[in-house]
């Protein structure tokens, strides 16, 4: 059983997406969630699966909504089509972590939230943002970003 000690990445990490989501209230947040993590997450055997299973479900019906519609935009189509050839953009991170970048970019995603190593990467991050307009955070650097406005959504 693995445990995650105070003061650890992992640890803080955690704790920036548990502060997150407490304080979220009358925000309006859409979590996209990749047919990779899916797999992933699902063969990793953590306990705090079916929660995961239930964010999932949702993320199935707003797809299945937007099925038969313009949903995701046009921008975001040529984006995919764009990134699927970027070997500045593909060429340094792991299989998994392609298909993650590229569903965030099809979904039309403005954030990327991960504690994938390759988040840790500034220019690599820089990159994705400038041409595909998409922000690769951990949840540390999401809880940065929204802090001095999180008041006005608690």
């Amino acid at each position: 059983k693995r445990q995650h000690q105070k003061g650890t990445r992992l640890f803080n990490e955690i704790e920036a997406l548990h502060d997150f989501f407490i304080g979220i209230e009358r925000a309006h947040f859409e979590f996209a969630l990749s047919p990779s993590v899916y797999k992933e997450v699902s063969a990793s055997g953590n306990r705090f699966v079916q929660w995961f299973y239930d964010v999932w479900d949702h993320w199935e019906a707003v797809v299945a909504e937007y099925e038969n519609s313009e949903a995701f935009s046009e921008k975001a189509e040529k984006n995919y089509e764009k990134a699927v050839n970027d070997n500045s953009l593909l060429g340094s991170i792991s299989e998994k972590d392609k298909e993650i970048v590229l569903d965030a970019i099809h979904y039309d995603c403005d954030a990327l939230l991960t504690v994938d190593r390759f988040a840790k990467d500034q220019n690599k991050k820089m990159y994705v943002f400038k041409n595909y307009g998409l922000m690769i955070l951990t949840p540390v650097e999401l809880m940065e970003l929204i802090k001095p406005h999180q008041a006005l959504w608690c």
